[in-house]
């Protein structure tokens, strides 16, 4: 055992781990623990701030994987800590085992903004003091509040940096009176997003039934002005169940293209109506072999599936794009001599 980790509680490397690996790999090892042990590893990860990388290699050795040490540091926190277990376990268990690890704790500081997204936040600070943002920043997690500072004026952050550098200890009456200036605001503020009227999921539904080529005009001229919201919208426009609208020729055309194993693995989270449009227009014995490795999988994590079905769509979209499937979406006022 090395000097760095003697002092560590098996439970202690086993957050550490989890925190290294990730939400996929770690997965695993959360599923096989037990409901005291998982919450005695997620007390861990959330008192966890930053990991050396040095103690991280020592502890990916000592369970036999020398060879996934990273060369960079680990981070920790309430973030972190909500964004694996909630991969993991799904959103519902992973607030209550959060909420359990933490019923007999005082929340630390300002905590509570680190569930915001970091673009959110930052247009909150953006109309506070400097030395006010600062303060801010400095007590949430360092991930986080890198990511909140690239999102804001580049004047402002490199004063806030400066001020940050500068800082000297904070008194907890003056934390308090700006956790309590600064709290209004953000629940303001997150309501506000929440109300918003715009919906790239609506936008996309639209852009559906639209007649063939403007859907394209109509995304274009998005991304001239917003190329990540374009890419949004085209990504909800054509969800896994929508090959349904692709006819036998184009679904075998798609099926030249695709991994066996993503098929299968997206088709665990397809309808029956889908699956049988699939296999109809496979061969009799690659659709045996499909159902088969489909029984295979046994119980797989549905951000699998979702990965699976994405990879699939993103084949099928640069097909249309090429001209070799047609998409039958509604709106379209062509007409196709058989």
């Amino acid at each position: 055992m090395s000097q760095l980790t003697e002092d560590m509680t098996g439970t202690q490397k086993s957050a550490v781990l989890c925190l290294a690996l990730g939400p996929d790999a770690a997965g695993a090892l959360l599923g096989q623990l037990e409901p005291d042990q998982l919450e005695a590893v997620t007390r861990e990860m959330l008192s966890i701030d930053v990991v050396d990388p040095k103690v991280v290699e020592e502890v990916l050795k000592e369970y036999h994987s020398a060879s996934l040490a990273p060369d960079h540091s680990v981070y920790g926190g309430m973030r972190a800590a909500s964004t694996l277990l909630k991969e993991t376990l799904g959103a519902g268990k992973a607030e209550a085992l959060l909420s359990n690890a933490t019923k007999d704790e005082d929340p630390p500081r300002l905590a509570y903004l680190e569930m915001m997204e970091p673009k959110l936040l930052a247009n909150v600070l953006g109309e506070e003091h400097p030395q006010t943002v600062a303060v801010i920043l400095a007590h949430l997690d360092m991930k986080f509040a890198s990511e909140t500072l690239e999102m804001l004026d580049k004047k402002l952050g490199t004063d806030v940096l400066f001020r940050m550098a500068k800082m000297d200890k904070i008194q907890p009456e003056v934390l308090s009176m700006i956790e309590d200036g600064l709290r209004g605001k953000a629940e303001a503020s997150t309501t506000d997003q929440m109300e918003t009227p715009g919906d790239a999921g609506k936008v996309a539904k639209i852009l559906n039934m639209a007649p063939k080529g403007r859907d394209q005009e109509v995304l274009n001229e998005i991304g001239i002005v917003n190329q990540k919201l374009a890419d949004r919208i085209r990504a909800l426009m054509f969800v896994f169940e929508d090959l349904l609208l692709v006819d036998g020729k184009g679904i075998q055309r798609i099926l030249r293209d695709l991994d066996s194993k993503d098929l299968s693995l997206a088709l665990k989270g397809a309808s029956p109506e889908l699956k049988k449009h699939i296999r109809s227009n496979m061969s009799e014995r690659a659709g045996q072999a499909l159902e088969e490795e489909i029984e295979l999988l046994g119980a797989v994590r549905i951000s699998d599936v979702e990965a699976a079905q994405q990879r699939i769509m993103e084949t099928v979209n640069e097909l249309e794009e090429e001209g070799d499937v047609v998409v039958s979406r509604g709106g379209s006022d062509d007409e196709f001599i058989t």
